[in-house]
Order: structure tokens, then sequence, then C-alpha cells
């Protein structure tokens, strides 16, 4: 397989569904960590693989939990978001430049949000976001490290000993 951790995905549409232009994709991602950084770039190519996979499918309304050629529901943009283990200049390496020319592709937030457990200081940019659409006009997205005083924590490391070692990100 492709991953250690498969990305999980959601249609979401507004109105009847029918308007592609008007859904999107939310996909999730947590790409596998560890000391081989090809085993990461691998998988990172693989997403590009698995976004144009969610970008083709076709959901029946009917049975919304997969894709059929009979669909009506489908979606020309998408947003995967989550800890991919890599920098924003490698996410567009080896995913944005393997989704194909038919997408344009976007990686969001360039800021570190991995948290030391041992030390409580900032280590890695490793959260992103990645929007890719059909449209010549850009998704309206972005993002943003959340500021500390809304971490529901009285310290960074507080934050990391009780939440989590990643910091949550905003749009």
């Amino acid at each position: 397989d492709d991953f250690v951790r498969p990305p999980a995905g959601m249609l979401v549409t507004c109105g009847d569904g029918s308007d592609p232009d008007e859904n999107v994709w939310l996909l999730n991602i947590h790409v596998v960590f560890g000391k081989s950084a090809s085993a990461r770039n691998a998988e990172l190519e693989a997403a590009a693989d698995a976004i144009e996979a969610y970008l083709g499918c076709k959901v029946d309304p009917s049975n919304p939990g997969s894709c059929s050629s009979s669909g009506t529901w489908s979606a020309n943009a998408a947003i995967m978001g989550g800890d991919w283990n890599r920098s924003k200049s490698r996410i567009e390496k080896f995913l944005c430049d393997n989704i194909s020319s038919t997408y344009y592709c976007e990686v969001f937030l360039d800021d570190k949000t991995s948290i030391n457990r041992t030390t409580g200081n900032w280590s890695s940019p490793y959260d992103h976001f990645v929007s890719v659409y059909k449209s010549v006009d850009p998704m309206p997205t972005g993002a943003s490290r959340i500021p500390e005083s809304e971490y529901g924590a009285a310290s960074r490391q507080d934050y990391v000993d009780d939440i989590s070692d990643h910091i949550g990100v905003s749009n």
C-alpha cells in the first residue's frame, strides 16, 4: 500500500450538490514519520494521486459512501490538511509538482507548528493545508497557527504534556 495511514475524506456539498464548482473534498493526511525522508516523500507523491482520485470521484447521493460512474455529486476542489512531516517546500516538490496540469496546487502555512515534547520549544513546520482546484481563480484560503492565548492550557509545555505536540492551525 502507498500509505502507512491512508488519507480519508468527505465531500461537502452546497445546495443540491449538482454543481462541482460549489462542492469541495475535505481530506486528512498523516504522513509517516521517521528517519526515512524517501518514505515520507513517497507518501507525498502518493498523496497527489489520492487527491486526484477524490477529485475524479462521482458520488451517488443515494449511496454517499462510495464512488461510482453513475454518481451525480463531484467537486472541482480539494483541501487536504494534516500532519505532513515535511516542510512546505518538500510538499510543493513531491506533491504539487506531481499533480496533473489540469489542477492548481497551493500549500498554506509555513510556520513551525510542532512542539518539542521535552523543551516545549517550536520544532518543525509540519502542519499544512494543501489546496487543489480547477478554477483559474485561487480558492479563498490561507492558514495560520492558533495564538498561544487560545490553547486552552496554561503554557505551551502544559499544552504538549496534556494535549498534543502539534498546535492547531486555522484558516
